[in-house]
């Protein structure tokens, strides 16, 4: 847990992302549910939580990761543009771990319209990365809120948690 307060420090994320690179194990499953706005363009480089990912996902583990709203992205809602959202599609094939980013859909099985999307411009050096690599359900479910009052919650941070639970059981294959 990084979030002490409404906005987590990336000292602390950092922090916690070492604790898990020396503690994992192979066929662990991380479930990460924060961003920050990044600009490719600016800076080609990726971001030290998106080499730390993929570090864990070379060992084994398996991490679900966000995609971000649009109401948090008010530039752009590309997932390229939020670290560690970019991040996802990379499978580790020899270790069975993968970082994999997800946006949120409705009951009827519809993409959320305000969830991160994908399949931006290339930034120079020839970074692109695609869409969010699945979608899992993220619209209205129920969670336990403070004081155990249940609610209905809307985003890809309760799109990830099921996505974190089928990772328990492996990588999701597609079908077409």
């Amino acid at each position: 847990k990084v979030f002490a307060t409404p906005q987590a420090d990336w000292a602390s994320i950092y922090s916690a992302t070492d604790h898990l690179i020396a503690h994992v194990a192979p066929g662990d499953v991380v479930n990460i549910s924060f961003g920050g706005m990044w600009e490719p363009l600016v800076n080609a480089q990726p971001r030290g939580i998106e080499r730390q990912l993929r570090m864990l996902a070379d060992r084994g583990v398996r991490i679900a990761v966000a995609a971000g709203n649009l109401d948090a992205l008010p530039y752009s809602a590309y997932v390229q543009t939020v670290s560690p959202a970019r991040a996802g599609a990379y499978r580790a094939e020899e270790s069975g771990g993968a970082v994999l980013t997800v946006s949120a859909m409705d009951e009827n099985d519809a993409f959320w319209p305000e969830s991160g999307f994908g399949n931006g411009e290339a930034a120079p050096g020839g970074i692109h990365i695609g869409p969010p690599d699945v979608a899992e359900p993220g619209v209205k479910v129920p969670a336990l809120w403070i004081g155990g009052e249940m609610r209905a919650c809307t985003g890809t941070s309760f799109a990830a948690p099921h996505l974190a639970g089928i990772l328990l059981q492996g990588l999701p294959e597609h079908d077409g």
